[in-house]
């Protein structure tokens, strides 16, 4: 008889069984350290000077990682059974990822005594390739996965930084499947978790998940896939349970969720809501501002009693039940008022609980969002074993034009900054490297949180924005792929003509050309096969479905695209265009630039959710197609660029899956604020 998949234990902790001791292979570092010899042994962000934050070693790892990754998602689209969408059952098989990280979190990751000497994971508690990946994606978004480890389980912190090395190292090289583990390794993960090893590739009707009811906590048998995409991978779940007959569904487990977490605050003054940890005013943890935030959303009297239970039926086990609750606890009498948005404080606490998972983010969807940067990745070749041999001189660039991006922030003023491909790629990398990310509070002021839901609207101005201020701080163009940059004011011509008009004196004539001087080859590269790394990140902007201002906006790039080009023709005709433009411009012929995005693009990147009807609930009415994606920079000012785009077209953003904002609620991105370095553990809910 098929025995289900049981859920995590919050309680039962078994004995933590010994490692086999066969000696398992061998783990060194997949690197040589002579991949960083060129590297300067510093770099200067703002008024400070620092060794590198990140070394082209650390990115050869993550991009093995990356391809590995990849390669694991081509292996389920290939397995797809007959009849199923490929797309489907990747988002089926990241559904039984996150389940299974979840069970490694709270059975093994816990475990930090296993750490050894040197701080790195000991390669016994090394999880399998999926949770792996379900892990990577947690640890980018910094903000979230700090607060989780503050406020819900202190073993993510006590894990420290990713384990990129030893992650590396259990990769083959060349065929980026995972290497055979050891027994021990095996031995530990399935003796914990109660999961085989060996990835799902392929989920049955058989396969099943043991859930409680959130009215009678009965145990309930369920299965992952079921007709009418009604299993609990699937985007139509509902079950009846077997004992109380109760209809519940992700949206249910959700509810519940909140309500446990606000009776235990009811009862346990140390303990938190999510999205309450993080000052939004310093970006720091700040454990007095979370339990006033806490009690100003609990301290609504108007149920008879403070039990989840009563707590769930009250809300009628709907969101829209919650938010209205919170409303008149943080707002009283205003919460009636029609109209009245609700307070960003609410809507950044109502967007941790959209996901069933005791986390913070919805992972499933964040995965999605990862996987596009990752095909970026893959298209420049940069996870092929053999693609940078003796030459790591794209490495090295990139390491240098992160440390320049860093730099960056410090003179932007609260502007958004949006990296190219190969500063993303650094970025990321940082991330994961978490202890020395949160120490860019010495430079920066803040932690930068890595936010990927952006509308592609903002994104494109603040991209402009980004590419000039770079210019002007470094004296070179930020990016070389074909995208042409905004046109300087010098070859822009006023509104009334005055340049145009004063320019008819006589026929110009062609000045000798002067060559192309590359003053910073650290951080640009005149040549073309260098060229594509350093566009635009796109990988996770937004666009809204069926809206007016996003078509003009559309029309409006386009234009503004064919006026750069027109533009730069002219002055090349007459030998007057500036060389590093000329050499761009060459590039734009056979360049898709990266705003707008076509429809068709978007649609194609990211299918997945909507193809299979995996949305799972949503408090919101409104759905997001065909997300292009970018990530970007948010640190210092409450309101910038993209706030108060946001502002004027009044939607708010979401993500592809489980949708972070409503419709009318202009608020919420102003919330996602950053959180900065904190001592100590504080309670959890």
């Amino acid at each position: 008889m098929h025995r289900p998949e049981q859920p995590p234990s919050y309680q039962d902790k078994p004995a933590f069984p010994q490692p086999s001791p066969a000696a398992p292979p061998s783990y060194d570092a997949p690197f040589s350290s002579a991949v960083n010899s060129s590297l300067p042994n510093h770099f200067v962000i703002g008024s400070r000077t620092t060794s590198p934050l990140v070394l082209p070693s650390d990115l050869l790892s993550h991009l093995r990682l990356l391809g590995a990754f990849r390669k694991l998602k081509e292996e389920v689209h290939r397995k797809a059974q007959s009849g199923t969408d490929r797309d489907g059952s990747w988002s089926i098989f990241l559904a039984r990822a996150v389940y299974r990280f979840t069970l490694w979190v709270e059975h093994i990751a816990n475990v930090a005594s296993k750490l050894n000497e040197k701080g790195s994971m000991a390669v016994a508690l090394m999880p399998p390739i999926d949770v792996m990946m379900v892990w990577h994606t947690y640890m980018l978004n910094p903000h979230t996965y700090f607060e989780d480890g503050l406020r819900l389980n202190s073993g993510l912190l006590a894990l420290g930084s990713f384990p990129l090395s030893q992650a590396a190292a259990l990769v083959d090289p060349v065929s980026l499947l995972p290497v055979v583990p050891s027994e021990g390794r095996v031995t530990l993960f399935e003796s914990r978790t109660g999961q085989s090893y060996d990835c799902p590739i392929i989920t049955q009707p058989e396969d099943t998940i043991s859930l409680k009811c959130p009215v009678c906590s009965h145990n309930n048998v369920i299965p992952w896939i079921a007709p009418g995409q009604r299993g609990f991978a699937q985007g139509h779940f509902s079950a009846n349970c077997s004992e109380c007959k109760f209809l519940y569904n992700k949206e249910s487990l959700a509810v519940q969720r909140f309500c446990d977490d606000v009776e235990k605050c009811y009862t346990d003054k140390s303990l938190f809501l999510a999205g309450t940890v993080i000052d939004p005013s310093t970006g720091a943890a700040h454990p007095d501002l979370a339990r006033e935030l806490t009690e100003l959303i609990i301290n609504a009297r108007t149920v008879p009693s403070v039990s989840s239970l009563d707590l769930a039926r009250h809300f009628n086990w709907k969101f829209s039940g919650i938010e209205e609750w919170m409303r008149i606890g943080y707002m009283g009498k205003r919460a009636k008022i029609a109209g009245l948005a609700t307070p960003e404080a609410l809507n950044r606490v109502m967007s941790c609980y959209d996901s069933y998972a005791p986390f913070s983010i919805e992972l499933e969807s964040a995965i999605q969002r990862q996987s596009t940067f990752v095909d970026q990745v893959y298209r420049l070749r940069w996870t092929e074993h053999d693609r940078f041999g003796q030459d790591n001189g794209d490495l090295i660039r990139a390491v240098a034009r992160y440390h320049a991006f860093l730099d960056l922030m410090t003179v932007s003023n609260g502007h958004f900054v949006v990296p190219t491909i190969d500063i993303d790629l650094a970025w990321h990398t940082h991330q994961l490297l978490c202890v020395s990310y949160r120490d860019l509070h010495t430079f920066l002021g803040v932690v930068p949180d890595h936010d990927d839901e952006v509308d592609e609207t903002a994104l494109a101005v603040a991209y402009d924005e980004s590419a000039e201020a770079w210019q002007e701080r470094f004296g070179v163009p930020y990016s070389v792929c074909g995208c042409l940059p905004p046109r300087p004011d010098s070859e822009k011509e006023s509104r009334l003509g005055f340049s145009s008009l004063f320019s008819r004196k006589g026929k110009s004539k062609a000045t000798t050309p002067e060559p192309l001087i590359n003053s910073r080859p650290d951080l640009v590269s005149t040549s073309t096969d260098d060229a594509a790394e350093t566009h635009p990140s796109t990988h996770n902007s937004i666009t809204f479905l069926q809206d007016n201002r996003t078509e003009a906006f559309t029309s409006e790039r386009r234009e503004e695209n064919s006026d750069r080009v027109r533009s730069l023709q002219k002055r090349m005709e007459k030998g007057k265009a500036e060389k590093w433009r000329e050499l761009v411009a060459v590039r734009a012929l056979q360049h898709v630039p990266a705003f707008p995005r076509m429809a068709s693009q978007q649609e194609s990147e990211h299918s997945a959710n909507l193809k299979d009807g995996s949305l799972p609930f949503s408090h919101s009415s409104v759905y997001g197609a065909g997300m292009t994606s970018s990530c970007q920079a948010r640190f210092d000012q409450a309101r910038g660029a993209l706030e108060n785009a946001i502002l004027q077209s009044n939607i708010m953003i979401f993500g592809a899956s489980a949708l972070r904002g409503r419709v009318n609620n202009p608020g919420l991105f102003s919330a996602w604020s950053n959180a900065g370095p904190s001592q100590g553990v504080y309670g959890w809910a």
